[in-house]
């Protein structure tokens, strides 16, 4: 919703579930920004979420976000650093309101999402024309190979009873859902917001292929004192994420369509009868299904997000705020390959196994001094603070 609102903004989806979009707040003209270390060139925003720093927001529902705003000036490298060369992002979460009765509210929706613009490629009738019009001996011969191992087409005596649309194969509609539950209110001396929001998100690729994330969202503020008030914040979430294996979309397209995806006459082929295209001739298996059936790759991965302040009003015009931000992640990876066997150009002989577990945590705490001043029709603003970041 913030593309076409703020100049140069520019936000691009790729689909992949739990894989956010790519956001640049200065267009393409975003500086490759390698202030983490990480050897990456990015281009991504500082995001900035109820006080603590993050590189995305993969983990945070869009139901429990509040207020965006978008830094994109140089006024915002003097408060951020070199953090803030590609832009900031500022998220605030819900909160309640005081006197206000609890308020229950649910929002979600469930739907189907279907590949678009998927690139045409030659059916079993068009290949041959061409492998004909071509000349080439070899091509011919592959035609021919593969009239005589899977039969003739009934409607068409020249071609192979085969007509693989190998795109379609290796996609599927995914089902996609998202349901968030919030609870909200507040006293006179106090609000509060409680949110639960879960979201199951399938991917396109015919496989294992999935999304599923849990979060949990606290906000309290509470006034102490006629001078002195104290909150806290606290968003849990809980993902796993199975990937995709993407080699199988270059497969897909370099396989011909008068390869079937199953060869019962394959009788070598281990644990299931793929089909090769060595079979008909060429050289290599071109096969893709494979490599989606014998393959789980799967992140477990987990974030705290905790914010803590006092704020005291030391008099009418002069205000010290005190917070206290953490943030902790922790990944758990698996990647499973697992041995198959379909042709001498078509096999993973070894299983493959990779397990990694990386964990994180940031901190910072601000400390500032805030006076405001009102003379007549001018309203004067001097703030003073330290920040400490690790």
């Amino acid at each position: 919703s913030l593309q076409g609102k703020v100049a140069g903004l520019q936000i691009v989806s790729s689909g992949q579930p739990g894989r956010g979009a790519t956001v640049r707040v200065r267009g393409i003209g975003s500086f490759p920004n390698n202030a983490l270390g990480n050897n990456e060139n990015n281009t991504s925003p500082l995001y900035v979420v109820d006080g603590m720093f993050f590189d995305n927001i993969d983990f945070l529902s869009p139901s429990d976000i509040a207020t965006i705003s978008v830094l994109k000036d140089a006024s915002a490298a003097a408060i951020y650093g070199v953090r803030a060369a590609n832009g900031v992002i500022l998220i605030e979460t819900k909160s309640g309101s005081f006197e206000q009765k609890a308020q229950i509210s649910y929002d979600g929706y469930t739907g189907v999402q279907v590949a678009q613009n998927v690139l045409r490629m030659a059916n079993a009738e068009q290949f041959v024309t061409f492998a004909k019009e071509s000349g080439s001996v070899a091509d011919i011969q592959y035609v021919d190979n593969a009239m005589q191992r899977f039969g003739r087409s009934r409607t068409n005596f020249n071609l192979p009873d085969v007509n693989t649309n190998w795109y379609k194969e290796v996609t599927r509609p995914a089902r996609m859902q998202n349901h968030s539950l919030d609870v909200s209110g507040g006293s006179n001396k106090s609000n509060y917001s409680l949110g639960l929001n879960y979201m199951d998100q399938n991917g396109i690729l015919n496989m294992e292929n999935y999304y599923q994330r849990i979060n949990l969202r606290g906000k309290i503020n509470f006034k102490a004192t006629d001078w002195m008030t104290i909150g806290s914040n606290v968003v849990f979430s809980n993902a796993t994420q199975q990937n995709p294996e993407n080699g199988a979309w270059g497969q897909a397209y370099f396989a011909v369509p008068i390869l079937p995806v199953y060869d019962e006459a394959n009788t070598k082929a281990t644990p299931i009868n793929f089909a090769s295209a060595q079979s008909i001739g060429y050289r290599d298996g071109q096969n893709p299904m494979p490599a989606l059936n014998f393959s789980d790759l799967r992140d477990k991965i987990r974030q705290v997000l905790g914010n803590m302040f006092v704020q005291i009003d030391l008099m009418d015009d002069l205000e010290f705020k005190s917070a206290y931000n953490y943030a902790y992640s922790g990944t758990n990876t698996r990647q499973a390959r697992l041995p198959y066997f379909v042709s001498t150009g078509l096999q993973r002989n070894q299983s493959n196994l990779i397990k990694r577990v990386g964990t994180g945590f940031n901190q910072i705490w601000d400390n500032t001094l805030t006076y405001n001043k009102k003379v007549n029709n001018h309203n004067f603003t001097i703030l003073g603070g330290t920040s400490f970041r690790d």
